[in-house]
């Protein structure tokens, strides 16, 4: 399915088009209703974050004990912060995602019959690339992650200046999240650090998220990705709803992992109602969605898997065709379900060798008890302190 490449102000995003989606568009909440959403939503993240953040602390005399007590507890925390971003997208932008992928991932996904939750069957250790279109792209694979139940185990890359961020960024620290510089030679010395420990702990689940665009599609991005297509020898071929993807930290990360991980798992995702010659990032901007409720009215992820066994890895020229590959095939799945409002596979254009399309809500199982999760261990700690306060302070005034 060859397309051809329209100019940039052609390109900006993918209209719906209204004869198949207008009744379903996500129309902007009164302004009463912003004005409450807003500060439950703010007053919920920023309250789970320091509970999290807390029981982190809580957590790190086990560092000094046990490696496997504490990776253990490093993987709760994180359980716990999948269920926040979860819950918020459950009650402040409460859409469903269809799923669907060609055979390599049959059997993976499945409908629970009396939840009517998703339930996913993915490897432990895996490799998770995307494309990049939102900056919730990441959300949406960590609730992935949740359905399979390795929502503990997630590492991504991150660009470096986000571990800044207060409250958030010291509890991505302790995530042991890879954070990128841009600069390879700070770059190859955290991912060596970060790989290394990952491969070590070959016993445990680890899902490695990465972004091979290295940053969502925007003017400036699609203006830097055509520049060095054109630089190039030959020129490459750019995609038309997609930045062309960097292969060397995806190739890094193959060779790092490749020994215990046996699967890189592609995602690629398409958000519904981005007006037309609007780019995705500008329209559903994380506080747009979460904070104004203004939100896609659906999502839909296609789905492949590759062994990496039969990935040209060892050989940089024929790896990153093989990626440039990847993504021209994913520039065709977009355009295919822009036009069509499915995906099909573009190298079986009948569809035949693609799995059920399957459409389920972004929703905890057990919303009352994972929230409780999040603040169980601040609360407990803070009565035992109040305890032991009061028994202190008993004793003390006894003795005098």
């Amino acid at each position: 399915m060859a397309i051809e490449t329209p100019p940039l102000s052609e390109r900006a995003s993918f209209p719906v088009p209204l004869g198949k989606r207008n009744n379903n568009l996500v129309l902007p909440p009164s302004a009463f209703v912003r004005w409450l959403k807003l500060p439950l939503c703010v007053t919920f993240l920023l309250s789970s974050a320091v509970s999290i953040n807390i029981t982190q602390l809580v957590g790190q005399p086990l560092y000094y004990v046990s490696r496997n007590w504490y990776e253990a507890w490093t993987e709760y925390t994180k359980q716990l912060f999948g269920i926040v971003v979860i819950f918020i997208t459950q009650y402040w932008t409460p859409l469903k995602v269809s799923i669907t992928g060609n055979s390599s991932v049959a059997g993976l996904f499945s409908i629970n019959a009396k939840t009517g939750l998703l339930e996913t069957h993915f490897d432990g250790r895996a490799i998770v690339i995307s494309n990049h279109q939102l900056y919730s792209d990441w959300i949406f694979l960590w609730w992935v992650a949740f359905t399979a139940r390795y929502h503990g185990n997630i590492f991504i890359m991150l660009k470096d200046s986000l571990k800044h961020i207060p409250i958030f960024g010291w509890g991505m620290r302790n995530y042991r999240f890879l954070f990128l510089s841009r600069s390879w030679v700070k770059d190859e010395k955290t991912l060596t650090e970060g790989l290394s420990r990952i491969n070590r702990d070959s016993d445990w689940p680890a899902w490695l998220i990465l972004f091979p665009e290295g940053t969502t599609i925007s003017r400036n991005g699609v203006a830097k990705s055509r520049a060095f297509a054109e630089k190039q020898t030959p020129a490459l071929r750019s995609p038309s709803h997609l930045l062309l993807p960097r292969s060397r930290g995806l190739r890094f990360s193959i060779e790092q992992l490749h020994e215990t991980v046996e699967y890189i798992y592609d995602s690629t995702i398409y958000y519904s109602d981005i007006p037309e010659g609007v780019f995705g990032e500008d329209h559903f901007t994380l506080r747009r969605m979460y904070l104004q409720g203004v939100y896609p009215s659906s999502i839909a992820m296609y789905w492949r898997r590759y062994r990496i066994a039969d990935i040209p890895w060892q050989d940089e020229a024929k790896f990153e065709k093989w990626i440039y590959d990847r993504w021209y095939e994913k520039d065709a799945l977009l355009q295919h379900y822009h036009k069509t409002g499915q995906f099909t596979d573009p190298e079986n254009e009948a569809g035949n060798d693609d799995i059920p399309t399957l459409e389920a809500p972004v929703r905890l199982s057990n919303t009352v008890g994972d929230v409780f999760k999040i603040f169980v261990v601040p609360i407990t700690t803070g009565l035992l302190v109040r305890l032991g306060y009061n028994a202190l302070t008993r004793i003390a005034s006894n003795a005098f």
